[in-house]
């Protein structure tokens, strides 16, 4: 099972050969040549990032894997936008004339192919880097609860902490939030963290001095597991979250005029049932799940005293991340964005707090979610 992705890295190597790089063949000193070196260690850190970085059984990093992982992750993105390249390229043949298919098949059009992704690449790099935007959403829940002004709620989701991630921009991300002011709830909904805890646990340090008026509250996701799952609990709970593991707490404001009880899933062990078992009929009812797959069951399930969720609030998808994933994740998630409606239910999907992968952002934007809740008429 394990040699499943090298081996069809090694299929795609091939075929980019063929498509690509023997068109640059025989190599000359001169820059039209770059192309061929540069996709032949393009592949070589992809095989060493999943040959010895990912197959590995070993948990703690060092800065050498830091720095092969992240040279791995910028393959990744130059060799999707190559691979989407040729593939526009080779679907424009079929309404071209012999002789202009003639003229893409040559080194200088592919020298231009190149340039194209190396362009694509640079460009989704520098809006990736230059962190989240605030994205401001009404909600309106039809709940027993009713409050006077909207009840304010910051949602960070899958800011992959890690080998890219690190102390300057989650610094950024907490800057941008005291920018919002006062806020009521402050909510993690997994992927906070991918990579070693133990190296990667200062990164977060900026969000332990963020307050909210009722409380701070976390679940996990699939790649805490990756790594430690306990561990990244244990490092978000030091930064004053309660980590909610199929399981629900109370939030209160200090003069107690609504309560607001908060559900949250595991995302590796999921137990809507038992995540909202202890929900009330008389209280606003929110439920964390890192996965926004959830939201159809979450929106038929009721607790033991007959309560039933309001509001979803998921991540994971990251919207496809970059061109092309994001035109086509739609057929792959549900619910890849945004907002929505689940059978009475309110569903909010995060796109992503930071990046995973290939540190590029092309057609979408990493946000940090203002939810504001309004009682519904």
């Amino acid at each position: 099972m394990k040699w499943i992705i090298p081996t069809v890295l090694g299929a795609v190597l091939l075929d980019v050969y063929f498509r690509f790089l023997k068109f640059f063949l025989p190599l000359h000193l001169s820059l039209e040549a770059v192309p061929f070196p540069f996709t032949i260690l393009a592949f070589i850190s992809l095989f060493y990032l999943f040959f010895v970085r990912w197959l590995s059984d070993e948990s703690t990093v060092s800065r050498w894997d830091i720095r092969t992982e992240k040279a791995g992750h910028l393959a990744m993105g130059y060799v999707s936008f190559l691979l989407v390249y040729l593939a526009i390229r080779d679907v424009s043949l079929l309404f071209l004339s012999t002789s202009a298919s003639e003229s893409l098949h040559t080194s200088q059009a592919n020298f231009l192919i190149f340039l194209l992704a190396i362009a694509s690449l640079l460009l989704g790099f520098l809006i990736a880097r230059s962190g989240p935007v605030v994205r401001k959403v009404s909600v309106a829940i039809d709940s027993p609860v009713r409050f006077s002004k909207p009840l304010r709620i910051i949602q960070v989701s899958d800011l992959h902490v890690g080998s890219w991630i690190g102390k300057s921009y989650v610094e950024d991300v907490a800057k941008k939030i005291r920018s919002i002011g006062e806020i009521d709830l402050l909510i993690l909904t997994g992927d906070i963290g991918d990579g070693d805890p133990g190296f990667h646990r200062e990164a977060l340090e900026s969000f332990k001095s963020l307050s909210a008026a009722r409380g701070k509250f976390s679940v996990t996701g699939n790649h805490e597991g990756y790594w430690s799952e306990s561990e990244w609990n244990r490092v978000i709970e030091g930064l004053g979250f309660k980590i909610l593991s199929n399981e629900s707490a109370v939030a209160l404001s200090a003069d107690k005029d609504v309560e607001i009880r908060i559900a949250g899933i595991a995302d590796a062990r999921p137990d809507i049932q038992n995540a909202i078992r202890n929900l009330s009929p008389e209280s606003l009812n929110i439920l964390l799940a890192h996965q926004p797959k959830h939201a159809d069951l979450a929106a038929k399930s009721v607790s033991e005293s007959g309560a039933k969720v309001h509001l979803q609030l998921s991540g994971h998808t990251h919207n496809g991340q970059f061109f092309p994933w994001n035109l086509v994740i739609g057929f792959f998630q549900k619910y890849p964005r945004g907002l929505y409606a689940v059978d009475g239910m309110k569903l909010y999907v995060n796109v992503g707090t930071g990046f995973w992968g290939a540190p590029i952002r092309l057609g979408t934007r990493s946000e940090i979610t203002l939810i504001e809740l309004n009682s519904s008429a």
